[in-house]
């Protein structure tokens, strides 16, 4: 078996332990951490699940002073927060994005903000609209964060905790990036608890998913040096399978003329 590591944090994002869990059966195969391995004897989906594993930090649910829900074209998301909030997380829940994608991965096909669409869903399923608060601007997840704290700045409330509603793959770049745009706050990472196997639909295909995966993998290093976000270590083994993954083709969510993965490359 292989066996992918995935850390588990507390809710101030402190590093608690390395466990390990078991990903994909590769029979007589080494290990993924063995010089020895040829990742071409892997699926794309196995190779899938191992960034899957490492983007999903799986920190524990506490309460909250807001839950901050970040736009996009998985509905799924609003659900979890709207969920959240009425299992008493949170007194209050932010709903951020704009209309930022038409061509690419991330396009919703809504012509009003992913804000106005995500409060739409959870006053539907049950949250008050006194208790919703909308920023339909921001264009990506720094603005998400930073737009978000503005607009709660402006209502003068107080916040130092808030649980972020996120797409499963993306609760490791939402926690860095919050830790360097809203210092001074605790973010929890919140998302659907689902396995990579069951996690596409109709609309977001496995494919779509692997390709979101690669790219934000990417944008963890690339934005960690540029400052947006915290930087995050990244195990060589989820380095080489990104590599394996941009070699087969899954390159439609890359930041093209930015570097692949550091030191790896052929």
């Amino acid at each position: 078996m292989i066996e992918c590591p995935k850390n588990q944090f507390n809710s101030s994002g402190d590093e608690l332990v390395v466990a390990s869990t078991p990903a994909v059966s590769l029979g007589d195969t080494q290990s993924i951490n063995g010089a020895l391995l040829d990742l071409r004897l892997l699926t794309s989906s196995e190779l899938g699940l191992v960034l899957w594993d490492y983007h999903r930090l799986s920190h524990t649910i506490t309460k909250a002073d807001c839950i901050l829900a970040l736009g996009g074209p998985d509905l799924r998301v609003a659900e979890h927060a709207a969920g959240l909030y009425n299992s008493g997380m949170a007194p209050l829940v932010v709903c951020t994005g704009g209309i930022a994608h038409s061509d690419d991965l991330l396009a919703t096909g809504w012509d009003i903000p992913e804000a106005e669409v995500f409060a739409q869903t959870i006053q539907k399923l049950g949250v008050p609209r006194s208790a919703i608060l909308v920023e339909p601007r921001a264009s990506n997840t720094s603005e998400n964060i930073r737009f978000s704290w503005a607009l709660l700045s402006e209502r003068q409330a107080e916040i130092s905790s808030i649980i972020i509603a996120v797409k499963p793959h993306m609760e490791r770049r939402a926690f860095a990036t919050c830790q360097a745009a809203w210092p001074g706050v605790n973010p929890i990472m919140a998302s659907q608890q689902v396995s990579f196997a069951e996690y596409p639909t109709e609309r977001i295909s496995e494919n779509t998913v692997i390709n979101l995966m690669v790219g934000d993998l990417q944008r963890i290093w690339i934005y960690g040096e540029k400052g947006f976000q915290i930087k995050q270590e990244v195990p060589r083994q989820v380095l080489r399978a990104f590599d394996e993954l941009v070699k087969r083709g899954y390159s439609r969510h890359l930041v093209h003329g930015s570097a692949m993965s550091p030191g790896l490359q052929a």
